[in-house]
């Protein structure tokens, strides 16, 4: 009989205050204006700014894009990796493909400490 071993890391106290939580995500048009919500996602714009507002200042932001109505992670995009300049906002702007409908997602790491947030239902009519 084979024996299964589950590893787990248990965080200190210390390491629990590098995790980065994600306060805001913001997506605005390019005046800067919130995006509207339409039957529980976003409506983008061709350029969409995306502004992502952390608890701690991070190094690295990845944000991601999968199609709806696919559960396996193949099918993810990674759209924008930025390493911000010492600061808890992360700002992209995102170039649009034409008649998306997606769920969008960021991750936010400081050093290898990462944290990821809830998908997000984003469309750009065609």
């Amino acid at each position: 009989m084979q024996k299964l071993i589950k590893y787990e890391k248990k965080c200190s106290t210390e390491d629990k205050k590098k995790i980065p939580e994600i306060i805001d995500i913001e997506f605005l048009d390019k005046k800067r204006r919130p995006l509207s919500m339409v039957g529980g996602f976003v409506q983008l714009e061709p350029l969409t700014i995306v502004r992502v507002t952390f608890s701690i200042p991070i190094t690295t932001a990845l944000f991601f894009q999968f199609p709806t109505g696919v559960d396996t992670f193949e099918f993810t995009q990674l759209i924008s990796a930025i390493r911000p300049v010492d600061d808890r906002v992360v700002e992209f702007r995102w170039e649009v493909p034409p008649a998306l409908l997606a769920f969008f997602f960021v991750i936010g790491c400081t050093n290898s400490i990462c944290r990821r947030s809830e998908e997000i239902g984003v469309f750009l009519p065609e």
